[in-house]
């Protein structure tokens, strides 16, 4: 696992086959950080607690 630290408007990216995907820190506010993900299309971003949840693909 990579750790990255990043402040407030900074973001990192990260380069796929189907296109770069950016992750963005929005705004800290106490113990929460609000996290923006820019993907293209055919990747599908999830929570883990939903991924865990989620029904398979058909």
């Amino acid at each position: 696992m990579l750790v990255v630290g990043r402040r407030e408007g900074e973001s990192i990216i990260i380069e796929t086959t189907d296109g770069p995907i950016v992750v963005s820190l929005e705004r800290l506010q106490g113990t929460q950080a609000r996290i923006g993900i820019e993907a293209p299309e055919q990747v599908k971003v999830l929570r883990h607690e939903l991924a865990r949840t989620a029904p398979a693909p058909t």
